[in-house]
């Protein structure tokens, strides 16, 4: 199921590529109002390859391969639309700027983008669409949480996938039971199951005699995973992070990572260093207090560590409100994220790292280890500027204690622990250009 699911997203791909290519084509016919000459086509191919291979970068940062988007009408649209945009201001900056192409085409790039947007949604939308209608069938076995809403996520959203049969581990005997019996009259092509449930160990002999009949199995939680980019918390027990996580990584990611967090630091500081007398100026003339914010936060191993930021909070409690205020600087400098510059000078020190879970508050932490099981194993890798957490989960809690939240923030967390890699890393470094654009923090 997994390499179906890498399949599809490969097939899109390429579809987008020969869409892209077909819109030159199609843009370079209207223009000339003639079939392109080879002379053409040969001026026009080669710098519009670069600029395919950068669209195909920004529809990755904007989502345009997520699981979720593939074949979502509502979602896929704006996402080109959005690519486009960034797209046109590459192309603009490459053709009249770059050195290393011959032709500024500045009627055949606007034909092209219109072009383009229109081709790009009709593949998407309807070709794409009617190619993957066809739905998986599965028998899901399980009980909890996190399987009933997958259950309920695959009923209404579908995801290429359908249904046909749910066998719910929370139920008697006798109920599961007579579902299982059903379940040799059912044709379908994967079950998806939770095999380390007790529950369902007796059933493994009727479970193996199905292996000859055709039918695939795979994890609940390998296509949760897959689904929504998180690990279901109800799976995670001891034996889980003996299997899949381990405290010091290959020594070769280990030196890869810190080097490039050294180096990556250092560029942001040099690029940045323009901002901070304007930062200092702005600040004092507000309320002349002091520039910097430090902040206590809980670090790898569960050693304090204090992060440096820009203050944005008003210097004393306003007496009426009882409580400090955002400043209109610091408003400011959060919404576009100047204020967490200075926690660069924490990178250079080794106590963060550009990638990883986000550090938290002591009081909080203490608090998220009584209350949700494994929250710690969360500080066995330095903590991060931007980590999987701050890229997918929508309901983050920010400052204020919230367990609910922050469950389902760990379970990305502990996603990112699984799987953490040098492509990873990559990943969420483009994913977070697009947070960092859209002025939304998380």
């Amino acid at each position: 199921m997994q390499s179906r699911l890498q399949k599809e997203s490969f097939i899109f791909v390429l579809g987008d590529i020969l869409t892209l290519y077909i819109s030159l084509f199609l843009s370079l016919l209207l223009r000339y109002l003639q079939v392109p000459t080879s002379d053409v086509l040969a001026s026009h191919s080669v710098p519009f390859s670069v600029l395919f291979a950068f669209s195909l970068l920004t529809f990755f940062v904007f989502g345009m391969y997520e699981k979720q988007n593939l074949i979502e009408k509502k979602k896929i649209l704006p996402i080109i639309i959005q690519g486009q945009i960034v797209n046109a201001l590459f192309a603009i900056s490459f053709f009249y700027f770059s050195p290393l192409t011959q032709i500024t085409p500045k009627t055949n790039l606007f034909i092209y983008l219109i072009v383009s947007v229109i081709f790009l949604s009709l593949w998407r939308i309807f070709v794409a669409k009617n190619i993957f209608k066809k739905q998986t069938s599965i028998c899901l076995i399980g009980k909890g949480e996190d399987v009933l809403f997958l259950k309920k996520d695959l009923e209404e959203n579908h995801r290429g996938f359908e249904i046909v049969e749910f066998i719910d581990l929370g139920q008697n005997s006798e109920y599961i039971d007579k579902k299982f019996l059903e379940l040799k009259n059912i044709k379908v092509g994967y079950i998806v199951l939770d095999s380390k449930d007790p529950a369902i160990i007796s059933y493994m002999p009727f479970l193996y005699d199905l292996v000859f009949s055709g039918v695939q199995f795979f994890e609940v939680s390998d296509l949760y995973e897959s689904l929504y980019n998180r690990v279901p918390l109800q799976i995670v027990k001891h034996g889980w992070f003996l299997e899949h996580v381990r405290s010091k990584p290959h020594p070769l990611y280990d030196f890869f990572k810190r080097t490039m967090d050294v180096i990556i630091a250092l560029f942001l500081m040099l690029v940045s260093s323009f901002a901070y007398p304007l930062v200092f100026v702005l600040i004092k003339l507000e309320d002349r207090g002091p520039l910097f914010y430090r902040d206590i936060r809980i670090g790898k191993d569960n050693k304090i560590i204090t992060i440096f930021k820009f203050r944005s909070m008003s210097v004393g409690v306003i007496p009426e409100l009882g409580r400090k205020i955002e400043t209109k600087v610091g408003k400011f400098m959060r919404k576009t994220r100047i204020d967490e510059i200075p926690q660069l000078i924490n990178i250079l020190k080794g106590e963060l790292s550009l990638i990883g879970p986000r550090p938290e508050q002591p009081r909080m932490v203490e608090e998220y280890t009584i209350n949700i099981p494994f929250y710690s194993v969360r500080h066995i890798i330095k903590p991060g500027l931007s980590g999987w957490a701050q890229i997918y989960h929508d309901n983050h809690p920010h400052h204020n204690l919230d367990i609910s939240a922050t469950k389902e923030k760990l379970s990305y967390d502990l996603y990112y622990l699984k799987n953490r890699s040098v492509i990873l890393d990559l990943i969420i470094s483009l994913k977070t250009i697009k947070t960092l654009l859209s002025t939304k923090g998380k």
